[in-house]
């Protein structure tokens, strides 16, 4: 778990974020305190993405550790101990190959069949969360000075073209080194300008977005024992 607390005179909210792995630690503990200066967050790892129960009161087979297969039971926890009036969660899932809409629907029937729930969103990165870099060139160039962008061509934001192969071709990796990628990428990538200007990613400008709303002082409350709205679309 990676943990920031930082202060702010009056309201703060406490963000959780459940991530896939380590590459995506790195990404956000360096663009969240960009992002949401004034909050405090924290982020939970997990051994990849896994698969979603078909019962989100099953048991939880110890062995399986990826974020998907203990969602239910975590929010299900923690929508009992968590602060309704300050806790946040959100959860960010690479779509990979699977279909968006269908996998927000998997994701809004589990959550709707939780006892109890924080305040919850899902976010997808679509395909995965390189294509999120390749959306703003500007912080390409400031990671990677000897990125060649010409290698994007004519590359259709969000699409799934292997982004992750990709991003290495532009920025000349000889290997998928992702965490560095996350760190490097997490202090570049522009979050202070209008966001459609910055990053050509529909599924990015989507994500701060609703980080921002979430952490907002008018974000909707909890309740013990109630289910929460999911997020709308990826």
């Amino acid at each position: 778990m990676v943990q920031q607390s930082l202060s702010r005179q009056g309201f703060a909210v406490r963000l959780h974020f459940l991530v896939e792995g380590p590459a995506d630690v790195s990404l956000l503990e360096n663009l969240l305190p960009r992002l949401i200066p004034g909050h405090a967050w924290e982020i939970y790892p997990h051994q990849g993405r896994g698969k979603l129960p078909g019962d989100p009161d099953a048991k939880v087979d110890s062995s399986r550790r990826g974020l998907l297969d203990n969602l239910p039971m975590k929010l299900r926890a923690w929508g009992e101990v968590l602060d309704s009036s300050t806790d946040r969660v959100v959860v960010l899932l690479d779509v990979d190959r699977d279909d968006c809409s269908g996998l927000l629907n998997r994701l809004k029937r589990m959550q709707q069949a939780l006892a109890s729930c924080p305040v919850t969103i899902f976010r997808l990165a679509i395909e995965e969360s390189e294509s999120w870099y390749l959306g703003d060139r500007v912080a390409i160039r400031e990671a990677f000075p000897k990125a060649n962008l010409r290698k994007l061509g004519d590359w259709v934001p969000d699409s799934r073209v292997g982004s992750w192969e990709l991003f290495m071709q532009v920025i000349g990796a000889p290997s998928d080194d992702k965490v560095n990628w996350g760190e490097s990428m997490g202090k570049t990538l522009r979050v202070n300008e209008p966001l459609e200007k910055a990053n050509v990613s529909p599924s990015f400008v989507k994500f701060c977005r609703r980080v921002r709303e979430l952490a907002g002082e008018h974000a909707p409350a909890a309740k013990r024992s109630t289910r929460s709205a999911a997020a709308s679309g990826p």
